[in-house]
């Protein structure tokens, strides 16, 4: 029977083979080595580690780390930009921005996601705000706080993590 384990990095979960307690095993999800936990059973997950706001760096460009497309730097190059497919997984760096109470730069990730393919209708700076409240709707419903404010200039005044 296969036990169920956590990541103890990214928190996902997988299976692993009985009698798995003690060996080392990779996350299919961040790559993290851990050693499984001589308690683990059927059906046992383990809680999210608290995160850091320190672990990945405030800048949503140097996350991205030029693995983006060339116009477009937080969507994959492999697919059309309209397709709105991200180059990395940003979970981590979501997670480090909330904690850091970064509602901007959560606001910022909402537009860079969508930039390519924003809709039809209202131009470019309506749907920047648009999807830049989106990305504030988020922090207020991750962290039941109303953030402060959706613009750049003011977001990076306030001080990062």
């Amino acid at each position: 029977m296969a036990v169920i384990v956590a990541c103890p990095s990214c928190g996902r979960t997988g299976s692993a083979p009985e009698g798995c307690e003690g060996k080392s095993a990779r996350c299919n999800a961040c790559g993290a080595t851990f050693k499984i936990r001589t308690n683990c059973g059927p059906a046992q997950i383990t809680r999210r580690p608290e995160l850091s706001a320190s672990q990945t760096p405030r800048d949503l460009l140097t996350f991205a780390a030029g693995r983006g497309h060339a116009e477009f730097p937080c969507l994959s190059p492999r697919y059309s930009p309209a397709s709105r497919v991200p180059c990395a997984d940003f979970s981590r760096w979501l997670c480090d921005r909330i904690a850091a109470d970064d509602a901007g730069a959560i606001a910022d990730f909402v537009w860079r996601v969508v930039e390519a393919n924003p809709g039809v209708g209202i131009g470019s700076d309506g749907f920047r705000q648009h999807w830049q409240e989106a990305g504030m709707a988020i922090y207020a419903s991750a962290t039941g706080k109303r953030p402060e404010t959706t613009d750049p200039q003011e977001r990076g005044s306030r001080g990062s993590a």
